[in-house]
């Protein structure tokens, strides 16, 4: 990692490790960290990720419960109820 910042660089470790903490942790979205710091969703997933700003020791990998908790908080508008299920039923 570098010690010192150059002028040319918007973002500092402080943030990126922020990030990916948020991603990781509070199960943020993509979407929902793009909104929160400002910054295109492209490059959120390239931090996250560990394209951008690598770090040997940050694991991008989520483990078997993030994984399910972030498949769930996205499936919450299938259903009956979402407006264009076909499984509605019929009155």
């Amino acid at each position: 990692m570098w010690v010192k910042k150059s002028p040319c660089v918007k973002y500092t470790w402080e943030l990126i490790n922020n990030i990916r903490n948020d991603y990781k942790k509070i199960n943020l979205t993509v979407k929902d960290l793009s909104l929160k710091y400002n910054i295109t969703k492209r490059y959120i997933r390239s931090i996250v990720e560990n394209k951008k700003w690598f770090d040997e020791n940050y694991d991008p990998k989520l483990t078997k419960e993030q994984f399910i908790a972030r498949l769930k908080g996205k499936r919450k508008n299938l259903g009956e109820n979402h407006i264009n299920s076909k499984l509605k039923k019929k009155i």
